[in-house]
């Protein structure tokens, strides 16, 4: 006899075993869930941490198209075909290679062009509608040069997109799958080039942007003002109608013309200037009112004897040095300034020169 509330089954085994195998199986069968649950977050972390690694390797690529534009803005807005920069290594300044800015120096010589999740980067300038002129705005934009896929490949995979403006702190640009004429982004909203297709993501750069990054009033975008510490990088010649001081050295490539003359002890009306000595004979600086030869070798002096010419007692020869001979280099007058002995006596007369430049 079983005991009281214990039912049996064929083959004379309890019921509580059967509840058992029943328990065992749902556990087995929550562990598989959980293995597939697992795998597929592991999956999506993976995917997430590559959505973020793509979004740091495009900023680096986003700081060099930066560094393009706040070296070349100016003269891509006044650009009248695409090999406007080519004397400065740009076949195409609307869309320049990773090569030619790594040349230049603006792209970190260890960053790689091929970049996560299979991408590559590609750099397009885009430019306003006034376009050429001083008044032209630009537009660099670093995108992926293939859409960010599902792995299936059938669709934009908008939970790695997400990802990716996460990382990015919402700066970039999406073309969408529901608007494939546009890069949207969330304060801004650009035209989208023909050849992009849904899913491709960019990172924006503007002259203004840079300008205020430079420390200028964006609204004067190329233009400078007073006080701005950019350089001007001026392409062609320069007219000042009044002085220029610099606060630093005058530096010149190639020479220094000074084009109004000056005569050699006449006045002068600022310490220190410098000038052309009349007939180019060579520098003048002012100097304690008067100009003063700036470059021009000591006169020198001599001593001449009545008898022996320029030699003195002990055959020593006294003449002078600048000359070879006792006289005065041409422009200089010999000034007497000892005189000693007689034209009668055994020893002669010997006076002593020294060479003045004649005024």
């Amino acid at each position: 006899m079983s005991p009281p509330g214990v039912r049996r089954f064929a083959g004379g085994r309890a019921g509580p075993r059967g509840f058992v195998l029943i328990e065992l199986a749902l556990a087995g069968l929550i562990l598989a869930l959980l293995s597939v649950w697992a795998a597929h977050a592991w999956a999506q972390r993976v995917r997430d941490l590559q959505a973020q690694s793509l979004a740091v390797w495009m900023t680096v690529a986003h700081e060099a198209a930066r560094a393009y534009l706040r070296r070349h803005g100016p003269a891509l807005a006044l650009a009248d075909g695409p090999g406007a920069l080519a004397h400065e290594g740009f076949d195409d300044w609307s869309a320049p290679g990773w090569d030619e800015l790594r040349a230049a120096g603006l792209v970190p010589s260890g960053w790689l062009e091929a970049g996560p999740l299979g991408q590559s980067a590609g750099l397009r300038i885009l430019r306003s509608q006034v376009c050429p002129g001083p008044a032209c705005r630009l537009t660099a934009l670093v995108h992926t040069r293939g859409p960010l896929l599902t792995r299936n490949g059938r669709s934009v995979d908008e939970g790695l997109v997400a990802q990716w403006l996460m990382a990015v702190r919402g700066q970039g640009l999406v073309v969408w799958p529901h608007a494939p004429d546009a890069l949207a982004g969330a304060a801004r909203r650009l035209p989208a080039p023909e050849d992009w297709p849904p899913g491709t993501v960019a990172l924006a750069a503007d002259d203004t942007d840079v300008a205020a990054a430079a420390g200028a009033d964006p609204d004067l975008g190329p233009y400078l003002k007073v006080g701005d510490d950019r350089d001007p990088d001026f392409q062609g010649d320069a007219t000042v109608g009044g002085n220029i001081r610099s606060g630093a050295s005058l530096r010149a490539r190639d020479y220094l013309v000074l084009e109004r003359p000056g005569v050699e002890y006449e006045g002068c009306g600022e310490e220190g200037a410098l000038t052309i000595e009349r007939d180019y004979n060579g520098i003048l600086l002012c100097r304690q009112g008067r100009w003063r030869s700036a470059g021009r070798v000591d006169g020198g002096g001599f001593l001449s004897n009545s008898h022996r010419g320029c030699y003195d007692g002990t055959g020593a020869y006294r003449g002078n040095p600048a000359t070879g001979y006792c006289s005065c280099p041409f422009g200089y007058a010999p000034v007497m300034v000892s005189d000693a002995g007689t034209l009668a006596s055994a020893e002669g007369r010997t006076s002593g020169f020294i060479c003045m430049a004649a005024q």
